[in-house]
């Protein structure tokens, strides 16, 4: 199974239904070896650990990659653009239009709220950063293309509504 990551961010490990997997890099490219056949209609999840600080958008939207900036107040806001570059600038996936698993996951701990595109799942308090956001994506149609997950962090205000 193939994974797409963008140097330099760097895969540290996988794990599909609890067991490490074995990977070769070819590239951008990482491959899994998994333990048994998958066989169609079958669901795993496979978690990817990674680290390192993803691409800069050099002239966004058109330049993929993140987008680290102010308002004009100064208070910082980081978004994503990656239709063009793909979604592996920022997160492992099969980063191909016509692969679209049929869901998404991830979670920050960041200062600031950050907001997603997808049902939020839920938030923890933390002493220490103040915000731990977590978010989930889910289509009806079981289909979601890789580049339109995406995620902005911004100091908001929580606004409730009934």
């Amino acid at each position: 199974m193939q994974l797409d990551l963008m140097h330099p961010l760097v895969m540290d490990s996988l794990i599909q239904d609890g067991a490490k997997l074995k990977f070769d890099k070819d590239g951008n490219a990482y491959f899994a070896h998994v333990p048994f056949e998958q066989t169609d209609g079958s669901l795993h999840s496979i978690t990817a650990y990674y680290h390192g600080r993803p691409q800069i958008a050099v002239r966004p939207p058109w330049d993929g990659g993140l987008i680290w900036t102010r308002d004009k107040f100064g208070r910082p806001w980081i978004t994503i653009a990656c239709q063009g570059l793909g979604a592996s600038v920022w997160y492992p996936c099969k980063d191909h239009q016509s692969d679209k698993p049929d869901s998404a996951s991830f979670s920050t701990t960041t200062p600031i709220v950050a907001v997603a595109n997808g049902t939020l799942v839920h938030t923890i308090d933390e002493p220490i950063t103040k915000y731990r956001t977590s978010g989930r994506w889910s289509t009806p149609s079981t289909t979601i293309i890789s580049f339109l997950i995406s995620a902005s962090m911004y100091p908001l205000d929580k606004v409730m509504t009934d």
